[in-house]
Protein backbone atom coordinates (compact mmCIF):
# COMPACT_ATOMS: atom_id res chain seq x y z
CA UNK A 1 0.00 0.00 0.00
CA UNK A 2 1.41 3.13 -0.87
CA UNK A 3 0.05 6.86 0.85
CA UNK A 4 -0.47 9.38 -2.41
CA UNK A 5 -1.65 13.17 -2.55
CA UNK A 6 -1.52 13.57 -6.31
CA UNK A 7 -4.24 15.07 -8.91
CA UNK A 8 -5.91 12.51 -10.84
CA UNK A 9 -8.66 12.75 -13.87
CA UNK A 10 -11.47 10.49 -13.37
CA UNK A 11 -14.57 9.86 -15.78
CA UNK A 12 -17.87 9.57 -14.38
CA UNK A 13 -20.67 7.85 -15.88
CA UNK A 14 -24.45 9.22 -16.01
CA UNK A 15 -25.23 7.70 -12.55
CA UNK A 16 -22.70 9.32 -11.19
CA UNK A 17 -20.28 6.43 -10.35
CA UNK A 18 -16.73 6.68 -11.74
CA UNK A 19 -15.40 4.78 -14.87
CA UNK A 20 -11.93 5.58 -15.15
CA UNK A 21 -8.82 6.84 -13.57
CA UNK A 22 -5.96 8.38 -15.11
CA UNK A 23 -2.98 7.86 -13.26
CA UNK A 24 0.39 8.24 -14.04
CA UNK A 25 -0.23 8.60 -17.44
CA UNK A 26 -2.90 5.56 -18.11
CA UNK A 27 -6.12 4.79 -18.03
CA UNK A 28 -7.26 2.31 -15.50
CA UNK A 29 -11.15 1.06 -15.77
CA UNK A 30 -13.36 0.16 -13.41
CA UNK A 31 -13.15 -3.83 -12.53
CA UNK A 32 -15.59 -4.27 -9.72
CA UNK A 33 -17.54 -2.69 -7.66
CA UNK A 34 -16.54 0.59 -6.02
CA UNK A 35 -17.46 1.56 -2.38
CA UNK A 36 -18.55 5.11 -1.86
CA UNK A 37 -18.20 7.33 1.76
CA UNK A 38 -18.49 11.48 2.42
CA UNK A 39 -16.15 12.97 4.45
CA UNK A 40 -16.51 15.87 6.57
CA UNK A 41 -14.07 18.34 8.36
CA UNK A 42 -14.77 18.91 11.42
CA UNK A 43 -16.63 22.23 11.37
CA UNK A 44 -16.26 23.40 14.56
CA UNK A 45 -12.17 23.60 14.04
CA UNK A 46 -12.61 25.64 11.17
CA UNK A 47 -14.70 28.33 9.64
CA UNK A 48 -14.78 26.62 6.12
CA UNK A 49 -16.34 23.07 5.82
CA UNK A 50 -14.93 20.94 3.36
CA UNK A 51 -17.28 17.78 2.40
CA UNK A 52 -15.05 14.92 -0.07
CA UNK A 53 -16.68 11.98 -1.04
CA UNK A 54 -14.35 9.06 -0.78
CA UNK A 55 -13.93 6.17 -3.34
CA UNK A 56 -12.41 2.68 -2.87
CA UNK A 57 -12.31 1.61 -6.79
CA UNK A 58 -11.08 -1.96 -8.25
CA UNK A 59 -9.38 -1.16 -11.31
CA UNK A 60 -7.45 -2.22 -14.30
CA UNK A 61 -4.99 -0.92 -16.73
CA UNK A 62 -7.34 -0.20 -20.27
CA UNK A 63 -4.27 -2.41 -21.84
CA UNK A 64 -5.47 -5.26 -19.13
CA UNK A 65 -2.90 -6.95 -16.59
CA UNK A 66 -4.05 -7.47 -12.88
CA UNK A 67 -6.73 -5.59 -11.12
CA UNK A 68 -5.38 -3.06 -8.00
CA UNK A 69 -7.73 -0.73 -5.89
CA UNK A 70 -7.54 2.82 -5.89
CA UNK A 71 -8.79 5.43 -2.95
CA UNK A 72 -9.22 8.87 -4.32
CA UNK A 73 -11.08 11.56 -3.02
CA UNK A 74 -13.49 14.03 -4.51
CA UNK A 75 -13.45 17.44 -3.31
CA UNK A 76 -16.94 18.68 -3.62
CA UNK A 77 -16.49 22.64 -3.40
CA UNK A 78 -13.52 22.38 -6.43
CA UNK A 79 -14.37 19.59 -8.49
CA UNK A 80 -10.79 18.28 -7.94
CA UNK A 81 -9.89 14.55 -7.66
CA UNK A 82 -7.21 13.56 -6.13
CA UNK A 83 -5.17 9.82 -5.78
CA UNK A 84 -5.07 9.52 -1.48
CA UNK A 85 -4.02 5.84 -1.56
CA UNK A 86 -2.71 2.47 -4.11
CA UNK A 87 -3.45 -0.71 -2.59
CA UNK A 88 -1.35 -3.68 -4.17
CA UNK A 89 -3.10 -6.22 -6.71
CA UNK A 90 -5.66 -8.27 -5.20
CA UNK A 91 -8.06 -11.21 -6.20
CA UNK A 92 -11.60 -10.08 -6.85
CA UNK A 93 -14.20 -12.72 -5.89
CA UNK A 94 -16.11 -14.30 -9.07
Amino acid sequence: MGLLSEPVEVVKGVDGLPLAVKWDGQWHCLAGDPWHGVERRRWWEDTVVVDHEMWRLPVQRASGGPVMVFDVSHRLDTGEWWMVCLHAEVVLPS
